[in-house]
C-alpha cells in the first residue's frame, strides 16, 4: 500500500487533498478468503514520497463489485460492521443486555455482508455527520406522534428519529427511519421488489 501511494504521489497525486484511497490490484490467489480490506477512518502513512493522513482500501480485481466497494469505503469513512443483535424470543432486550451478535448480520446495510444497501441512519448522524439534529433527524424523549419523510426525498422534515430508551439512559437509543424505492439507487436494490419490499412498507428500526 505504501508503494502504491508513493507511486501515485510521484505521478502528481496530492494526498494532502485526496484522503480516500482505493488500491485495486490483480488477485493472484482467487481462493483468498476476503473480497476487500480496509482500515477504519484515516491513519498516518509514511512513504518514500512523504507522510500522509489517508484511509486505504485494498480491493482484489477478481472480487471487485459495487457492494464490496461500498462496504470497504464505508470503513474508510469511519464505519464499523453492521451487526445483527438478537435476544432469543424477545424482539428487544432490556437496557444493558448484550444479546447475541452476528457479525455482518444486517442484510439491509452496506456495512453488513457486502450487500448493496444503505448506511444506517444512526451511523450517518453520529459518525458521518450526514444528518443534522432538529433538521434531518429528530431526538425523541417523550411519547407522541411523529412524522417522517422518506429518506430519499428532498422534502423538508426529519428522515429519522433518535428515540431514547426510557428516561435517564443516555447512550441507549433506537433509530427509526422511513425509506422508499425512489430515484436511481434505491429502486434497484435487491430488496426493492417483492417479497422483500416490506423494507419500504413501514418503519425500519
Amino acid at each position: 500500500m505504501d508503494d502504491s501511494i508513493a507511486a501515485a504521489a510521484a505521478s502528481g497525486v496530492d494526498f494532502n487533498i485526496y484522503k480516500r484511497v482505493n488500491i485495486v490490484f490483480p488477485d493472484m490467489n482467487p481462493s483468498c478468503g476476503w473480497a476487500g480490506i480496509s482500515g477504519i477512518g484515516c491513519v498516518t502513512e509514511t512513504t518514500s514520497a512523504g507522510t500522509f493522513n489517508v484511509s486505504i482500501s485494498a480491493l482484489p480485481w477478481t472480487k471487485l463489485t459495487p457492494a464490496v466497494v461500498f462496504h470497504e469505503n464505508g470503513h474508510e469513512l469511519g464505519l464499523a460492521h453492521a451487526r445483527l443483535r438478537t435476544f432469543g424470543t424477545d424482539v428487544l432486550g432490556p437496557i444493558g443486555t448484550t444479546g447475541t451478535l452476528t457479525e455482518y448480520g444486517d442484510h439491509y446495510s452496506d456495512m453488513g455482508v457486502a450487500d448493496e444497501g444503505h448506511y444506517a441512519a444512526g451511523h450517518k448522524a453520529e459518525v458521518l455527520g450526514w444528518l443534522t439534529s432538529g433538521i434531518t433527524y429528530q431526538n425523541v424523549t417523550a411519547s407522541g406522534t411523529y412524522t417522517l419523510v422518506p429518506y430519499e426525498s428532498n422534502t423538508a422534515g426529519p428522515h429519522a428519529l433518535k428515540i431514547q430508551r426510557g428516561t435517564g439512559n443516555p447512550g441507549y437509543y433506537l433509530w427509526v427511519e422511513y425509506r422508499q424505492p425512489l430515484l436511481n439507487y434505491d429502486s434497484t436494490l435487491a430488496y426493492a421488489a417483492a417479497p422483500n419490499g416490506n423494507v419500504f412498507s413501514g418503519a425500519l428500526i
